[in-house]
């Protein structure tokens, strides 16, 4: 596709340098934004699924730790 666009921009050079640049630049733009929303959504998703496994795992980490510190006081005295 972008050899066929080549060829026609070169065929019709004088006439198509105004057309050209602004095709070239509007689809960029539409690229980049795209990837953009998809970049973002996918960072908001990653950052959800962080939160929920931080909500998950903090309070058996804390019940396991304050198990673990009775045990050991247990053997102390």
């Amino acid at each position: 596709m972008a050899v066929l666009l080549g060829i026609f921009i070169w065929r019709q050079w004088p006439a198509s340098g105004a057309w050209a640049i602004g095709v070239l630049v509007g689809v960029h733009m539409l690229i980049a934004g795209f990837q953009m929303i998809f970049l973002g959504s996918g960072a908001r998703r990653v950052s959800s699924a962080i939160g929920d496994t931080a909500e998950e795992v903090y309070p058996k980490t804390v019940d396991a730790a304050g198990e673990a510190a009775k045990k050991a006081r247990d053997l102390i005295d």
